[in-house]
């Protein structure tokens, strides 16, 4: 195996790689990249067995396969000086020159690399998939004990391709139409995992799904992730349906005010208070000392107090489109539905707290 390659590439490369590798790992395979050379050129693969990255670059080589250390390789990459990087595999050894450097790096057999990317796939299509999920995403749960809402649910409904992310503290959904996208397996819903949503390509790209994995093709890089193996429980159940007293605020000037009045309670699970009435909202907070702030409103129906988490609130509507934000609300002690007058396929659901 020979190959002759750029640096500032070959780092562009193990950088998008290593995203997935750990280091110190029990499993010393799963430390390494697989090099993978042919006559069309080089495929760099990496896998933490639930993530697989491959980027493949065009490149005159010498064919063979090997697999090294990532962290290794591409400190090496990293501190060259030289911007052409040769590659040869001899006695077992990946011998790295660049320049005035010589690397002699161990090596493992590539047979031994694992292969999760393997899969037929029931349905391919394009969409812009990190736009998609980005509203949604924050409302992912981390409590490992619900392991099926450790993701983000992907899901063909009613002409629509329809995305969600709740902890049940929280909700949020968004939606675009579904178009010529069949159905399939997305009539049922995936559960896209929590790990797998930043490394989410950005822009159009192609999307492959099975019961089991699901594939994203970006030019010359290919991400395959299991999906998490679990049922995603009705969420539209839990979208309130007659809350009448509604409030039309400017989503910035709310965002600016919660900060403000957060100033004084900023410890973990700190709570604010939205008195909304008929032309502003009066938010109130305390902690360490209090603080009070009012936004003008448009507001519609019965005077209503309520208190959010602040941390909630704030990504909530952070997560938002821009643009004016209704809250409808019931009481004080049921969920708010937050909807976007922008966009009408994104809306939040959010739990109130006693403050």
């Amino acid at each position: 195996m020979r190959i002759e390659i750029e640096r500032t590439e070959f780092m562009r490369l193990l950088t998008s790689n290593s995203l997935v590798v750990q280091s110190r790992n029990t499993i010393p395979i799963l430390a390494t990249v697989l090099l993978n050379a042919t006559f069309q050129g080089l495929e760099i693969r990496s896998t933490d067995l639930n993530v697989e990255i491959k980027n493949s670059i065009a490149l005159e080589c010498e064919p063979g396969a090997v697999c090294v250390s990532a962290k290794t390789l591409t400190d090496a990459v990293r501190k060259v000086s030289s911007e052409t990087i040769t590659l040869e595999l001899k006695d077992s050894q990946l011998i790295l020159k660049s320049g005035r450097s010589r690397y002699k790096l161990p090596t493992f057999p590539a047979e031994d690399f694992p292969d999760i990317a393997d899969q037929q796939f029931d349905a391919e299509f394009e969409i812009d998939l990190a736009a998609l999920i980005a509203p949604v995403a924050f409302a992912v749960s981390t409590d490992s004990t619900r392991f099926y809402l450790n993701g983000v649910l992907l899901h063909h409904d009613e002409g629509k391709i329809v995305t969600v992310g709740t902890d049940g503290h929280r909700l949020a959904r968004n939606a675009i139409a579904a178009g010529e996208i069949a159905p399939g397996v997305l009539s049922a819903g995936i559960i896209v995992p929590r790990e797998t949503l930043k490394l989410i390509p950005k822009g159009r790209i192609t999307v492959a799904v099975s019961e089991s994995r699901i594939r994203l093709t970006s030019g010359s890089t290919i991400i395959t992730s299991r999906l998490v193996d679990g049922t995603y429980p009705d969420f539209k159940r839990v979208i309130p349906r007659n809350n009448e007293s509604v409030a039309t605020v400017d989503r910035d000037d709310l965002v600016a005010a919660v900060d403000r009045v957060s100033v004084v309670s900023k410890q973990q699970g700190s709570g604010i208070k939205l008195a909304f009435a008929s032309d502003e909202c009066a938010l109130s907070s305390h902690g360490d000392g209090d603080a009070e702030d009012a936004i003008a409103i448009a507001f519609s129906g019965s005077e209503i107090g309520i208190g959010f988490s602040s941390r909630y609130l704030s990504e909530m509507l952070a997560a938002a489109p821009e643009g004016p934000v209704q809250i409808a609300l019931d009481d004080g002690g049921a969920p708010a539905l937050f909807t976007s007058q922008a966009d009408p396929e994104w809306l939040g659901v959010l739990m109130p707290m006693r403050v």
